[in-house]
Order: C-alpha cells, then structure tokens, then sequence
C-alpha cells in the first residue's frame, strides 16, 4: 500500500511539471539592441597651457602630449599644436596638466 501511494504521489509531480510546459504558448521575443546612451563628448587627458589667459580660456597649446577619446576615435596631439575647446562640460587644470570632459574642440594650429 505505501509503494502505491509513493508512486501516486511521484506520478502527480510528474504530471504537473510536464503539463505546463507542454502546453505553453511560445511567444517569440525580438531582442532589440539597446545600444549604450553616449554623452557626445570627449574626455581629453595631456598637458596643456593657455595661450593667453587675458584674452581667451578654451585656447591651449599642447606642452606635452595629449589624448583626446571620443565618438569611437582616439586623437593624438604632439607638442606645439594648438587646440581650442567648445562647449566646457568639465576639466581640471594643474600645472599645465589637463583633465577633462569636453563638448567639442578645433585644432587652430
């Protein structure tokens, strides 16, 4: 009488494990890509000092090196070059050292 009733009960879980899934509605689901939001910057990281400080705070001409990363590109300036930055969001300056988060830049010369 036990086996019976232990074989009844293991039965029942079968029966209501497969019942479900055998009768579930496949519902197809397109994965969109969700591409990641980007801020449309660029961070910039070099040493840098301004031109003239008098006149102008977005002019800077390159000491050292600097990299500027952004929209899917990496931008290298050598030493000499001129830069002048559009749109500030933010950026650290320290004894010609420059860190900082940028809407848009030009090279002047």
């Amino acid at each position: 009488m036990n086996c019976k009733i232990i074989c009844l009960v293991v039965s029942t879980l079968i029966f209501c494990a497969a019942f479900p899934s055998t009768c579930a509605i496949e519902k197809n689901i397109e994965n969109e890509a969700v591409e990641p939001t980007s801020f449309g910057g660029y961070f910039i990281f070099g040493f840098m000092k301004l031109i003239d400080p008098d006149e102008s705070i977005s002019e800077f001409e390159v000491v050292s090196k600097v990299i500027i990363i952004g929209n899917g590109e990496t931008t290298r300036l050598n030493q000499g070059e001129m830069i002048k930055l559009h749109g500030t969001i933010l950026g650290l300056v320290y004894n010609n050292l420059f860190i900082g988060y940028i809407g848009d830049y030009s090279i002047i010369g």
